[in-house]
């Protein structure tokens, strides 16, 4: 059995509220979403994606809005930014309900409409059915550590967190990332590592035990890196000096909280890099993800190619079964 724990779906309502917002950024993205989603069907029609899960032999899929239209990353108003979270939410728990529960839901948090509703909203989304809930790595240029709030509320609730990378504001990030599409290739994987080195040296991973975090694409470039980030950060060893010349100590060795984190396989299908996740992570923290609809034949090659890359990982049947269902069948409780 396989399912497809990291996917992305247009909410319909919710891109037909975002053309209508004050922020001409979203209005953008919104206008992309639809062409899009004319272009590639499946990325809004429920039925397509049935048939593809049925075709390729797919039990379940998890899904969430997709990053190009994530409202915490426009300039919303705090009420917007609520409503249009509640939006996305609704079509969802919709999803869930018309495809009887072959396609769940990940919600998404009004990130800057916490202190105005946005905890409630996220109460209501999780008592209603959806599985989690997707953040930006920044919104607007707050990294989600900033969203200290949020992390808690999951961490109470029960329910993971699914960090998707997006891209850095322009003023912060390098400006030769974005010809040749390097910043969603490349800038994307070190993007979603910063986010997880500053979940670990911020000691939020620490503070909140039970919270629930998985990192798209393998965790960026964290299973490759992790000798360089344990080397550096030690606390037993080391003391870093931040840019404001100030000592500070890590609080614990990164190499310890690698297994506090969970890590999909979407990573272009390469087995030898999924061997080095295994090594470093291990199966117990790695789920199957193909990020459909994105990729190649709007997804469909992925849906086609990626289980034999795992397969092609070196794993015994049984980490296999781990891997493709029920690891994330219990980080979920489905």
């Amino acid at each position: 059995m396989i399912i497809d724990a990291y996917t992305h779906w247009t909410p319909v309502n919710f891109v037909k509220e975002l053309a209508k917002s004050s922020d001409g950024a979203a209005r953008k993205a919104a206008e992309y979403a639809i062409n899009l989603s004319a272009e590639k069907p499946n990325f809004i029609e429920m039925e397509k994606r049935l048939q593809d899960l049925d075709k390729y032999g797919y039990e379940q899929q998890i899904t969430m809005v997709h990053s190009i239209i994530e409202p915490n990353t426009f300039n919303l108003s705090t009420e917007e930014n609520l409503r249009l979270a509640s939006v996305i939410n609704d079509d969802l728990l919709e999803l869930n309900r018309k495809s009887k529960g072959r396609i769940l839901g990940v919600g998404t948090i009004p990130l800057h409409a916490l202190d105005s509703g946005g905890l409630e909203e996220m109460d209501r989304a999780v008592d209603q059915g959806l599985k989690g809930f997707m953040v930006p790595t920044n919104a607007l240029g707050k990294p989600v550590d900033a969203f200290f709030p949020a992390l808690v509320r999951a961490s109470e609730l029960g329910v993971p967190i699914y960090v998707h990378p997006v891209d850095t504001l322009e003023s912060m990030g390098r400006p030769y990332e974005i010809e040749y599409d390097l910043m969603h290739v490349l800038g994307w994987p070190y993007e979603t590592s910063v986010i997880w080195a500053r979940l670990v040296l911020s000691g939020i991973m620490e503070k909140l035990p039970d919270l629930k975090v998985i990192t798209h694409h393998l965790g960026g470039t964290i299973p490759y890196l992790i000798g360089r980030i344990q080397e550096s950060y030690d606390a037993k060893a080391s003391k870093v000096m931040n840019v404001k010349g100030e000592l500070f100590n890590s609080r614990t060795s990164p190499l310890e909280m690698v297994k506090r984190f969970y890590y999909d396989t979407a990573i272009g299908g390469n087995p030898a890099a999924i061997k080095c996740g295994n090594e470093v992570i291990g199966y117990r923290n790695i789920i199957f993800s193909t990020d459909y609809p994105w990729g190649p034949d709007a997804g469909r090659s992925r849906m086609n190619s990626y289980p034999e890359h795992v397969r092609n990982a070196d794993f015994s049947p049984e980490e296999l079964e781990d891997i493709f269902h029920k690891n994330i069948t219990k980080l979920l409780r489905l």
